[in-house]
């Protein structure tokens, strides 16, 4: 359980610093809505993990992939909602956030 809060957070921490980059609005909306698409992110993509990892473990990156690609499928639209972008913007955005955080894993 600790595992998967640190997780949150660090994901949290890190997309809300590539929104701000990217889309340079007020920090504290882009904070606060970094918290609520990766709310609704985080527990789809553990079951993703959790639903897709083969059994033999050298496959493992097939089912990150996957889950990664189902983050971003469910992250763009929320991007769009959320920040009043184009689908292109709000895809590339979720894109960028989704390459910088998931490659956090191979960090820690």
């Amino acid at each position: 359980m600790r595992t998967e809060i640190t997780a949150l957070l660090l994901t949290i921490i890190t997309e809300f610093l590539i929104y701000f980059a990217l889309v340079r609005k007020g920090a504290k909306g882009l904070f606060l809505n970094s918290f609520l698409i990766n709310l609704m992110t985080q527990p789809i993509a553990n079951l993703m993990i959790v639903g897709t990892t083969p059994k033999s473990s050298h496959e493992w990156w097939v089912s990150y992939l996957l889950t990664e690609v189902a983050v971003i499928g469910v992250e763009t639209p929320l991007i769009r909602l959320l920040f009043k972008t184009e689908w292109r913007s709000a895809f590339l955005i979720s894109l960028v956030a989704n390459a910088i955080s998931a490659s956090l894993v191979f960090v820690f």
